[in-house]
């Protein structure tokens, strides 16, 4: 669980470094970036946690799998308000004049919203293979920075 986190918490990190970083070309680039990461993130862990829902091809036993009701009705809806936030934050990100050189507190305002919801669902999976995976998954996707 902790090293789950971990690459959360690097991940996080990475993408607030680069949204506004001028070295990386600008406002605009620098916040896709910073969303882009939080998007590949939030893909890695609906897929992930998809795969663990008990009963489903291929999801481990009780206690490893992931309830069909903690799915519907807790991690299910934090995936919609994830990607709905993504979409909101791409929309703001597309308005930002060429000009500004600093980053917006809406951009940066959403992605933490973001990255807050990818970390209470992964408090919600439980250990197991797959979870691991995540978390491994999750390291090379900080290091493709």
């Amino acid at each position: 669980m902790k090293k789950k986190m971990l690459s959360l918490v690097v991940a996080v990190t990475f993408a607030f470094s680069t949204i506004g970083c001028a070295s990386t070309g600008g406002v605009k680039k620098g916040a896709y970036i910073g969303l882009s990461v939080a998007g590949q993130a939030s893909f890695l862990l609906q897929d992930t946690e998809m795969g663990l829902v008990c009963g489903r091809l291929g999801a481990p036993a009780a206690p490893l799998c992931i309830s069909e009701v903690v799915h519907k009705t807790q991690i299910s809806p934090k995936l919609a308000k994830v990607f709905a936030l993504g979409e909101r934050a791409s929309d703001v990100i597309r308005a930002i004049p060429l000009e500004i050189t600093g980053p917006t507190p809406e951009v940066l305002n959403l992605v933490s919203q973001i990255w807050t919801l990818i970390t209470e669902i992964g408090f919600m999976i439980p250990q197991s293979d797959q979870a691991k995976k995540l978390s491994s998954d999750l390291k090379k996707l900080e290091a493709k920075k």
